[in-house]
């Protein structure tokens, strides 16, 4: 299995989808603050984006569109609206809507972890009854044997299943997690230079102390 991606390397991948500011020192206006934070969350679920600058931009700018951004000059002479079909305009949704639906998963997702590894549980309880079972039974009973060899096989196989699903998981709410993490910070922010710079100084130390 593909292991999770670290949390310095979930900022490589919003660093490398910045489309303002990455070389200026001015402050960013709240459209491409947004374009930003679109284009981080979409490069986070398909990293292939980052290979195609265009392509994700187009994308950011209709995420704005579907969550109900609202250029200050008017949506008529918005940059967004620019080669973005009709159709996008009547799928927008307020962002405050998705953020709720984004929370409500994430507690969805707490829960189903809880389930999950609940059952985790209950299945290593079982197994090692059977286990003792399994040694405490006479080698001369061999049918018998072979079932509970077969169970502590069938337990061992449920609980990698189930162990995946967590892990995948648990992946999703990092990754929740981080993105409105950044999103908030980057909100307080002045200035992506900035960011920027403590961004490659991160990077930096991080390089070093690998040394």
């Amino acid at each position: 299995d593909k292991p999770d991606s670290t949390p310095l390397e979930l900022d490589v991948i919003a660093f490398q989808a910045i489309i303002y500011g990455r070389h200026q020192s001015r402050s960013l206006t709240s459209y491409e603050k947004a374009i930003n934070e679109a284009a981080a969350h979409l490069a986070l679920e398909n990293p292939t984006l980052l290979s195609k600058k265009g392509d994700l931009f187009k994308q950011a700018k209709k995420k704005l569109l579907d969550d109900g951004f609202v250029y200050k000059r008017g949506k008529s002479r918005s940059k967004l609206t620019k080669e973005i079909p009709q159709s996008s305009l009547r799928r927008q949704t307020s962002l405050p809507k998705r953020q709720e639906n984004a929370e409500r998963a994430s507690l969805e997702r707490q829960e189903k972890i809880k389930c999950l590894e609940k059952k985790v549980e209950d299945i290593l309880r079982s197994r090692q009854v059977t286990e003792n079972e399994l040694e405490a039974c006479s080698y001369d009973i061999i049918n018998e044997r072979s079932t509970m060899e077969a169970k502590i096989v069938s337990y061992e196989d449920e609980k990698r299943q189930l162990t995946r699903q967590i892990s995948k998981l648990k992946a999703q709410e990092r990754k929740h997690k981080w993105y409105y993490r950044r999103k908030s910070e980057n909100g307080s922010s002045n200035s992506s230079q900035t960011a920027d710079d403590e961004f490659s100084s991160q990077l930096s130390l991080s390089f070093n102390s690998r040394k």
